[in-house]
C-alpha cells in the first residue's frame, strides 16, 4: 500500500508546477492541481493565481532574471496571457515574496533569499518588523532600500513609499524627527537621507551629482 506523501510548500509548488508545464494556465489545469494550489494559497494566504505564480517563481528561484517570456515559454501560452497576471504578480511585489527590476529593456524578477529560505522551511515569509530600531539599524535599513532602488528593484515612488513606512515606525529616532522636522519636498528630502546613508555607510563626505544620479 502507497504511503501517502506528507504535504508542505515544496511539495505542493513542486505538484503545480508539473502540472502548469505546457497547460497555458488551463481551466483544467487549474482544476488537476486545485488540491496543491489550495494548500499553497491558504499558507500564504494568497489567491489562487498568485499561488500558481509564486509556485512558477520559487521553481525559477536559481534565476535572479525571470521574465514573463520564459513562464509563457514553460507554460506554452503567449506573453500576452501572462501579462493578464501582472496584477497578481504586483501582489506578490507588495508583498516582498519576489522583487522586480525595471530596466530600460525588459522588466525582470527574482525570488529574495529569505523567501527561498521560508518555503525551505516550510514557513510562511514574513517581512521583517522595521519599527522601535536603533540608528544604525535604521541605517542598515536605508542601506538596503537605496541598494534596491540602485537594482531598477524599485520605483522612486516605491523608494519614497518604503522610506517614509520606515520612518513612520521610528519617529523615536532624533535622526528621523529631524528630517521630517525640516518640511521638505520628496526630492530634497531623498538626497538629504541619500547624503546621511553615504556619510553614516560608507564614510562617504565627498559626495558627487554621480552619487545621486540612480535615485531620480
Amino acid at each position: 500500500m502507497a504511503t501517502k506523501q506528507k504535504m508542505d510548500l515544496l511539495t505542493a509548488v513542486e505538484k503545480i508546477v508539473d502540472k502548469a508545464k505546457g497547460s497555458g494556465l488551463s481551466p483544467e489545469f487549474y482544476q488537476k492541481a486545485n488540491r496543491y494550489i489550495k494548500y499553497v494559497s491558504e499558507r500564504l494566504d494568497l489567491t489562487r493565481e498568485q499561488a500558481v505564480m509564486m509556485a512558477l517563481f520559487i521553481d525559477n528561484s536559481d534565476d535572479t532574471s525571470i521574465t514573463l517570456r520564459q513562464l509563457g515559454q514553460f507554460l506554452e501560452c503567449r506573453t500576452t496571457r501572462n501579462i493578464k497576471h501582472m496584477s497578481d504578480i504586483d501582489e506578490l511585489e507588495k508583498k516582498e515574496l519576489v522583487r522586480c527590476s525595471r530596466g530600460c529593456r525588459q522588466i525582470s524578477y527574482r525570488v529574495p533569499i529569505e523567501v527561498i529560505e521560508a518555503f525551505k522551511n516550510n514557513e510562511k515569509y514574513e517581512p521583517r518588523d522595521c519599527s522601535g530600531l536603533s540608528c544604525m539599524e535604521l541605517f542598515g535599513e536605508l542601506e538596503s532600500i537605496l541598494e534596491q532602488r540602485r537594482d531598477d528593484e524599485l520605483t522612486y515612488e516605491g523608494l519614497i513609499e518604503k522610506i517614509h513606512h520606515l520612518f513612520e515606525g521610528n519617529k523615536q529616532l532624533l535622526f528621523v524627527q529631524k528630517v521630517l522636522s525640516y518640511g521638505l519636498d520628496y526630492d530634497e528630502e531623498m538626497l538629504l537621507i541619500l547624503f546621511s546613508h553615504l556619510f553614516v555607510n560608507n564614510n562617504d563626505d565627498n559626495i558627487t551629482f554621480d552619487d545621486s544620479r540612480f535615485v531620480y
